[in-house]
């Protein structure tokens, strides 16, 4: 036998018992299909904010080392004011590509952590699912284990009903 709620739904819409359950597990599969791409996607639109983020910081790093070397390529002038500054300029250029390499370390942390969390929430989901699926199963085997009892005048009548096979 099935749930009452299949039942019903099988009366409502006029079909078997049968074709109802298969309609509600169908449906649930799809609810729960739905969530785990949906919960997909925003990791997704996550995950590209973040990466257009990194591309704008390196775009600003490589605007930072051009201009280090414009004001080395000053600095390298015989005059005697930039061969003083030209220390300076190298420190600048070293902090920049430091400050390129943090960047880049950084990025590459996010995206791990990124790739962590995507990996435990699609866990959950796939968790949550199977938890899911054997209580569906576990109520069906619970139904099943039921006995319909019927009498013989009930017996005699459900003969007359249906034809013998």
């Amino acid at each position: 036998m099935r749930s009452p709620s299949v039942r019903a739904i099988a009366k409502k819409l006029g079909i078997s018992v049968e074709t109802a359950s298969l309609l509600s597990f169908l449906f649930n599969f799809a609810v729960i299909a739905g969530i785990i791409i949906w919960e997909l996607a925003n990791i997704c639109r996550a995950h590209s904010v973040r990466h257009r983020g990194y591309s704008e910081s390196d775009a600003g790093s490589a605007e930072a080392s051009e201009e280090a070397r414009r004001k080395l390529a000053e600095i390298e002038r015989p005059d005697e004011a930039r061969r003083r500054n030209r220390d300076d300029a190298r420190r600048r250029e070293k902090e920049a590509a430091a400050e390129e390499s943090r960047i880049q370390v950084a990025a590459q942390d996010d995206a791990r952590k990124m790739l962590e969390s995507a990996t435990q929430e699609i866990a959950a989901a796939a968790k949550a699912a199977r938890a899911n699926s054997r209580l569906t199963r576990g109520s069906g085997g619970r139904l099943a284990q039921k006995q319909i009892h019927v009498d013989a005048a009930t017996d005699r009548s459900l003969g007359r009903i249906l034809p013998d096979s």
